[in-house]
């Protein structure tokens, strides 16, 4: 799952060609700049998910909502349960806490939905504010079972400290190269994906692609659009090399001939099952 196209709940027009476009996940997104998601476009991201759904669509369905401390984010839930979103992205985490209150929320929602228990994964988006930048690191010593996913929002960090969104020809700029450092490396002790957020830019091709390529660089599985645009520069940047999977492969089988262990020897250096994690998603498993 290489490339995320956000496309804001209330859009219409975007939902209608969205089937179309050759991202892996689209995200129905409740939590959009400017947005304020009304009951119609609720029932119409529902809609469209359930749709979907039954034509057995090639991409996965995800939503991203607001906050739990946010007004309205369990109108936005309970609307799109009855769809069987495939994940959720959780925005303004600010503690394991938040993480555990949504989970909650959501196994009493799959029971009410006929869902299997706990089967609907979670992405954190976490570092949007001062206050859950200094607690990321936190979503890795203590962490939820339905983590699949790490992501982060610039815009928000950037804004709720007052700094510069955008990277410089010298990178990211201070507290905000922290937090993207430190999503790729909870990501990593979790052995979950570690999604690069979207980047304003899609009409500067080369621009865009200079970002794609800085994010694969330091790390990142994978990198959300705003646009349909940059869905063909994150599909072919973010593609696993044939070396990436030749290594997953071995990794997956040395875990295969010993199921029952935490920790295996590949090449001289320990492989644990966070690795294991990446290894399957690398080959789509």
């Amino acid at each position: 799952m290489q490339s995320w196209l956000f496309i804001p709940a209330g859009n219409t027009a975007r939902l209608a060609k969205a089937a179309d476009l050759p991202a892996d996940v689209m995200v129905i997104d409740f939590h959009s700049e400017g947005s304020e998601p009304s009951q119609e476009a609720r029932e119409q991201a529902t809609s469209w998910l359930a749709h979907q759904r039954s034509t057995g669509a090639r991409f996965a369905r995800w939503v991203r909502i607001r906050p739990v401390n946010a007004p309205q984010w369990r109108e936005d839930l309970a609307a799109v349960m009855s769809a069987r979103p495939d994940g959720v992205i959780m925005t303004g985490v600010e503690n394991p806490d938040d993480v555990r209150r949504l989970g909650s929320e959501i196994y009493e929602l799959e029971q009410r939905h006929g869902m299997a228990l706990n089967s609907l994964p979670l992405m954190l988006e976490l570092g949007a504010t001062a206050r859950g930048a200094l607690a990321t690191e936190r979503m890795a010593l203590d962490p939820h079972p339905r983590v699949s996913g790490v992501t982060w929002d610039p815009a928000m960090l950037a804004r709720d400290i007052g700094w510069a969104a955008a990277p410089g020809k010298g990178g990211w700029p201070g507290p905000l190269a922290e937090v993207r450092a430190l999503i790729v490396l909870v990501a990593a002790a979790l052995g979950a994906l570690a999604l690069e957020a979207p980047c304003p830019v899609w009409r500067d091709s080369e621009a865009f692609a200079r970002a794609c390529a800085l994010a694969r660089r330091d790390g990142f599985d994978a990198m959300a659009a705003l646009h349909p645009a940059q869905l063909a520069e994150i599909n072919t940047r973010f593609a696993p090399t044939e070396a990436e999977l030749e290594v997953a492969g071995r990794i997956v089988t040395l875990f295969e001939e010993s199921p029952s262990a935490n920790m295996l020897s590949l090449d001289g250096r320990i492989i644990d099952r966070a690795q294991l994690a990446r290894a399957r998603r690398v080959l789509g498993n």
